[in-house]
């Protein structure tokens, strides 16, 4: 939001210029003095106003809790705070001797966020996806699925959503489901990504080797140039 307050501040600016400009072409004297006595007001004004928006920019977080009070009915707002309490959760709780209650605490604020969205506008497939992440992360993988599935349904070309509903097939032992969902990203993802590696991953962990190497020779020639997949292609011949 601060771009349109900068768009508004810069506009006063201007005008205010402008009038200084005039007065101090005047022939009045007292109206060529008026600038220099409004003028320090005005500083200290703005003053105040940046110093205590500084603050609020202290990090996403910060801002994020000063500005949501006033931004509750903006879909927007609660998706773009959401995501960054869920992704940082995530983050954490990947690195060694990661705090599960930091971790449970920052799940628990984004996902309220994406729940707030959603009843604003139900129809944005990152907030079904970021209840999915949430559901996930706390090992409800049916729960999860359906929030990834509702995405898919909101928007099929939301491909973020359909990796993890194979993702979570995966981790629901549901191997040639999981394998559906890789396979919808990977054909229309123009790269190898991250549904590409994950099925290559469960593959060979499900001792499907043999189908792995195939995959990874369709892929060198759909991607000859792609660096991930040749460091792909490298880890699994050196394994």
């Amino acid at each position: 939001m601060d771009k349109y307050n900068f768009i508004a501040s810069f506009g006063f600016c201007l005008a205010f210029s402008s009038i200084i400009i005039d007065f101090y072409y005047s022939d009045s004297l007292i109206l060529k003095k008026i600038p220099y006595i409004i003028l320090p007001g005005i500083l200290l004004i703005f003053l105040g106003f940046t110093n205590s928006r500084t603050n609020d920019w202290k990090n996403s977080f910060t801002l994020i809790e000063k500005d949501m009070p006033h931004l509750k009915q903006s879909v927007n707002a609660n998706r773009m705070a959401a995501a960054a309490y869920i992704n940082l959760a995530l983050a954490e709780e990947l690195k060694p001797g990661a705090n599960r209650l930091i971790t449970d605490s920052l799940i628990q604020t984004g996902e309220k966020y994406a729940i707030a969205g959603l009843k604003i506008y139900d129809k944005v497939p990152d907030l079904w996806e970021l209840r999915g992440l949430s559901s996930f992360y706390r090992k409800d993988y049916e729960e999860a699925l359906g929030y990834f599935l509702k995405s898919k349904e909101v928007d099929s070309t939301y491909l973020s959503s359909i990796n993890y509903a194979g993702y979570t097939y995966w981790a629901l032992n549901n191997i040639d489901s999981a394998s559906f969902y890789f396979k919808y990203v990977i054909e229309r993802e123009p790269v190898f990504n991250y549904a590409a590696n994950n099925l290559i991953d469960m593959l060979i962990q499900n001792n499907r080797k043999a189908e792995a190497d195939s995959l990874l020779n369709v892929f060198k020639t759909r991607f000859p140039e792609d660096q991930w997949l040749l460091r792909k292609i490298n880890s699994v011949n050196n394994n």
